[in-house]
């Protein structure tokens, strides 16, 4: 029953793979759940840590069973080999599915080959191939088909380490990174050399961007080319941070000391030609140029919705190659330069009029944030899944693998049906099911059906992979687009556009707009919901997505020549740090809302003319503060101190909510929100029920607030909101997102990352504020000059001690 059980389990799991991997070609923003608990999880995440769970404790009860093989009938014993050989299928499956949340594959490591990754592998296939052996009857037919199984798996094996060998020096894939770093560079001498690198390259429009798509690998000279042999490309290393070292100046006793950057220096050692000297008709460079150009050529499969659609892939299979440079330590030459913060901030948040035939439509408006999110879930599904980096490592290995998945689920289909029908061992197997034997045989049904229940576990799988990963996976419709001009590829034009027009299709019915998640203060002040603060996932509001665009194209908020941001007008550094000003701000928001509610109802009016700017207010502080609950790592202050600021501010709004009404029957969330906006407006009489500074800076903020017309008060509100939103995105902290990555997906506060790193879009201070004195270089005491926290610090992570 236990081994019955599993085997039911792991189809189960198996049918969910499979459905949810289309709905996800469908549906690119997959709701993963709401709840208590599944809301931050995945559902393939979890139904793939179930399906190793029920792996592995089939692995033991199938041992156990085998164990007993004495008393079991021949075709008993068959059938328990085809399960281990499925299994050690499945078993291969699973490991690949299951990799680390904790952000630890987004490294430079990933898909590098080494001999010791197999060694179990190996022993174990070895194993179950002498089992067959020394257990299997003088059957010649059936020996064949158990052979070709065995085999099959072997050639999985063996193909598996091949595409990892091929994947670990492939320009396309472990290298690409080094590739982009050395063609950048060479842009970036171009783009200076050419009336100073400021204003004689236009670099506001897509047409113009020289961001590379696919074919870069050309671009790398061999080293037995002594004809034209470039020279290698030494990258200065901008862009990265490593850390910030500090500079003493002066003399006699006291020291003058400042930082400065510390940029990590990588010498790539590559011959890469000019980009704009390459001249291979075969296969030409494809730039987002390339891609904007092919538009008026082929209008037939650029036609429409679908034309953006073409283009914002390759727009973010452009930006995922540039980005991959962040994780794995390679310099970011672009970053900070006029022409990269122009192309993001001029060109890709303004896609939305820029393409023919399109307006400011509320689906126009989340095109940006569709871009980044593609680029994101590129990223994620290269770290993530272990068959990425194997499709895109060459061409030859993806038409093998194509090919291998085709022939392999035939041979395996065959091979089943010739053990489970054909052989005539099998025959009485069925007499005994159907009750025609005299000898019994313990449930034979269940045997049977946990048989089928495997095949179609293995089928359901690599079904699975076969759609996902190579047909209409991301990689494989950009190159078909790349390479629709080759000239030796015409004849595959038609079964091109066939494949991407298909794709196409099964996107065009969702709506993959921004979805972001919410957590309210006053709905975290009961006894159970300080354990597990409700969750509610939303649609970022079509207003929100335009203020944040406007707002990170106005140069009230960010720099354009330096790149720094700052901090929102109504936040006092010295008075407060970035955790108590949202929590603050928040609660004085969360406030506002709940008095202005009950006003309009009993007034019964109508929502005021404010209500875009009441919503975004509302939705972005309840963001924010899901970010200090649940992400406090991608924050300016330290984690452990923001989980202990708002534990605080928490525990001060529940004692309040808990001082009129009776301590064993708590109030609701709708009562617990009135009476804490009842003591609120109480006055002077507030100030008694609250102890928390925190607390007290947002009802003063409230009442402040009241004061105002409601129309002024949301509007303030709202842009404070998206301005410190903005203001929050730009990190050092790479580990910290490649977690968020990893365990939550592609989040607003992702997308704003990615954006301002490319842009070169950071919360440096003035450098004033890092003067530091040092008396006496030979003493080992230094003097810190004091002075109060403040929020426009260098390090990503303020301690506060």
């Amino acid at each position: 029953m236990k081994l019955t059980f599993m085997v039911v389990l792991m189809a189960l799991t198996g049918s969910t793979i499979y459905i949810t991997g289309f709905l996800r070609l469908s549906f690119r923003r997959l709701p993963t759940g709401g709840g208590l608990f599944l809301y931050r999880y995945d559902l393939t995440r979890i139904v793939r840590f179930v399906l190793n769970f029920a792996f592995f404790q089939f692995v033991p009860l199938l041992s156990s069973a085998f164990s007993q093989s004495e008393n079991r009938s021949k075709t008993e014993l068959l059938l328990i080999l085809l399960w281990m050989l499925l299994a050690e299928i499945i078993r291969k499956k699973v490991q690949g599915m299951l990799l680390p949340t904790d952000g630890s594959s987004f490294n430079r490591g990933i898909g590098r080959f080494t001999l010791m990754d197999y060694a179990y592998d190996t022993s174990h296939l070895v194993w179950i191939g002498y089992l067959i052996c020394s257990k299997l009857p003088d059957d010649k037919s059936l020996s064949i088909t158990f052979a070709v199984l065995w085999f099959l798996c072997f050639a999985k094996l063996v193909l598996s380490a091949v595409n990892r060998s091929f994947a670990s020096y492939s320009f396309h894939t472990a290298r690409n990174p080094l590739v982009i770093a050395g063609y950048m560079t060479k842009v970036m001498d171009k783009y200076n050399r050419d009336g100073d690198g400021r204003s004689a390259v236009p670099a506001n429009d897509m047409s113009s961007c020289k961001f590379v798509v696919m074919g870069e690998d050309a671009l790398v000279v061999p080293n037995n080319d002594k004809e034209k042999k470039p020279k290698p490309v030494t990258t200065p290393g901008y862009g990265y941070g490593v850390g910030r070292r500090v500079v003493v100046a002066g003399g006699g006793h006291q020291h003058q000391a400042t930082y400065c950057d510390e940029n990590e220096q990588k010498h790539l050692h590559l011959c890469i030609a000019e980009p704009d000297d390459y001249s291979n008709k075969e296969w030409p460079l494809v730039t987002v140029k390339t891609i904007w150009e092919m538009r008026e050529k082929h209008k037939h499969i650029f036609h429409g919705k679908r034309g953006d659609f073409l283009e914002d892939l390759c727009l973010s299979f452009s930006l995922f190659k540039m980005l991959r440079r962040r994780f794995e330590h390679y310099p970011m030459v672009e970053v900070g330069s006029d022409m990269a913060r122009a192309m993001m901030l001029d060109g890709l948040l303004k896609l939305n009029f820029s393409s023919p035939g399109s307006n400011s439509s509320h689906d126009q408006l989340q095109r940006p944030f569709q871009v980044l999110l593609m680029e994101l879930e590129l990223l994620k599904n290269y770290y993530q899944q272990a068959a990425a980096p194997v499709v895109m490592s060459q061409p030859i290995l993806f038409c093998i693998n194509f090919l291998s998945s085709i022939i392999f689920l035939d041979f395996f289909i065959v091979a089943v049906v010739d053990i489970l029908i054909v052989n005539k061992d099998a025959a009485p197997l069925y007499c005994r099911i159907m009750g025609w034997g005299r000898t019994p045989v313990s449930s034979p049904s269940l045997i049977l059906s946990l048989t089928m229940l495997l095949v179609l576990t293995v089928i359901l799988i690599e079904a699975h992979d076969f759609w996902t990963s190579f047909v209409f996976s991301d990689w494989n419709i950009v190159r078909m687009l790349c390479s629709y001009d080759r000239p030796s590829r015409r004849w595959l034009q038609k079964i091109y556009s066939v494949v991407i027009y298909i794709r196409y299709c099964l996107l065009s019915s969702s709506k993959n707009k921004m979805t972001i998640y919410q957590v309210s203060i006053l709905d975290a002040c009961g006894p159970i919901d300080k354990h597990f603060a409700r969750t509610s996932q939303v649609t970022l509001p079509a207003s929100a997505t335009a203020q944040i665009i406007q707002a990170l194209c106005s140069c009230d908020i960010i720099n354009r020549s330096t790149g720094a941001i700052n901090l929102p007008a109504g936040i006092d550094s010295n008075q407060m740090t970035t955790t108590e000003a949202i929590l603050a701000w928040h609660l004085a928001t969360e406030l506002l809302e709940t008095t202005t509610m009950d006003s309009q109802k009993k007034q019964c009016r109508r929502p005021p003319a404010g209500a875009d700017n009441r919503r975004i207010a509302s939705v972005l502080s309840k963001y924010c503060v899901h970010l200090v609950v649940h992400l406090p790592e991608l924050l300016p202050d330290e984690e452990t101190w923001v989980s202990s600021c708002y534990e605080e501010t928490r525990s001060c709004l529940d004692h309040a909510s808990r001082r009129c009404g009776c301590r064993a029957c708590p109030p609701s969330r709708r009562c617990r929100k009135k009476k804490i906006a009842k003591t609120a407006m109480s006055g002077d009489q507030w100030e008694d029920s609250f102890r928390d500074p925190t607390v007290r800076r947002g009802v003063k903020l409230f009442h402040r607030l009241r004061e105002k017309p409601a129309y002024e008060a949301w509007d303030e509100l709202a842009r404070l909101w998206v301005h410190l939103v903005i203001y929050l995105a730009p990190s050092n902290d790479v580990q910290g997102h490649a977690k968020a990555l990893a365990s939550w997906g592609a989040d607003l506060i992702t997308c704003l990352w990615a954006l301002c790193t490319h842009a070169g879009i950071t919360r440096q201070p003035p450098p004033k504020q890092h003067d530091v004195e040092v008396h006496d270089q030979q003493q080992i005491d230094i003097v810190v000059t004091h002075r109060q926290p403040t929020l426009n610090q260098d390090d990503d992570n303020s301690i506060y001690v």
